[in-house]
């Protein structure tokens, strides 16, 4: 989506939802860098520290290609 849409958008928004869209920004930035501190293990519960290395590998090289930028 173009900028110039989505502020035009923002433009028309009464003053209480435009509160809401920037709260709702502000969540959107702090996720966007934030790494997960679950591990599989500690996820799960069920696996060993082995197994659970052995997964986050396998989810590692299943998941390299897959394009996280739409």
């Amino acid at each position: 989506m173009e900028n110039t849409i989505l502020i035009n958008k923002i433009k028309i928004l009464p003053n209480s939802l435009k509160e809401e869209v920037n709260d709702f920004i502000d969540f959107l930035l702090s996720k966007k860098n934030k790494k997960s501190t679950k591990t599989i293990e500690s996820f799960s519960g069920i696996w060993s520290k082995e197994e659970s290395k052995e997964f986050e590998n396998i989810i590692k090289k299943g998941t390299e290609n897959i394009d996280n930028e739409w």
